[in-house]
């Protein structure tokens, strides 16, 4: 979007790979089976994209809610499941 900024553009470019790469192609798997990705979940941590809206003293990456929503908004093009999941963590 051309009102992201250069982190947030890089944000969105790696979670749309995640989830082009590691998300679409096992859902329907999970969905079905009524499964969670787990080694999914492991690597959203690897990336920091969980705890993105927590502080830097607290181990996140101190972004706001744009940045939150944009990893919500790729992720839901490839897994619903999954995008909830990072949801909770995320925001709850």
């Amino acid at each position: 979007m051309w009102f992201f900024n250069s982190e947030e553009k890089e944000i969105q470019k790696v979670c749309r790979d995640f989830a082009r790469n590691e998300l679409a192609p096992v859902a329907e798997h999970h969905d079905t089976k009524e499964t969670f990705n787990l080694k999914a979940f492991k690597h959203m941590g690897d990336l920091g994209l969980l705890g993105i809206t927590a502080h830097p003293d607290f181990g996140g990456a101190g972004m706001g809610a744009t940045a939150a929503t944009i990893v919500m908004e790729e992720f839901g093009k490839a897994c619903a499941g999954s995008t909830l999941s990072y949801l909770a963590h995320t925001i709850l």
